[in-house]
């Protein structure tokens, strides 16, 4: 997208405990020069199936940060923290691939729009 947004299409096998997403950055001589593997389980993606947006972790991400980038105050990581309770039980530790749905606020919206 020219924005710089992207998003993945695709079905998963729900059988599967955990499905692998391979993602892979091609230069114009079409050779990859970046890769990137993704874990992802079932239960990562109903967290976002009421509309809310996922972030998957980075290396050296803090729950500060994507709060700040996301909804646009980093101290709204406690919106963060209280919407994925079943996956940060210290929210001074989180890991990279971890996957945490990002509550929508109405500010958030508007100022997308």
């Amino acid at each position: 997208m020219a924005d710089g947004a992207w998003q993945v299409a695709g079905s998963l096998d729900m059988d599967i405990a955990v499905n692998q997403l391979r993602f892979a950055l091609f230069d114009d001589a079409n050779q990859t020069i970046a890769r990137y593997d993704l874990p992802i389980k079932a239960r990562d993606l109903a967290k976002g199936q009421d509309g809310s947006p996922l972030v998957v972790v980075n290396k050296g991400d803090m729950l500060w940060r994507i709060a700040y980038h996301q909804l646009g105050d980093g101290v709204k990581y406690v919106d963060i923290v209280r919407r994925n309770k079943q996956d940060i039980t210290n929210p001074d530790l989180i890991y990279p691939k971890q996957i945490f749905a990002v509550p929508q606020s109405s500010a958030t919206a508007s100022d997308k729009n």
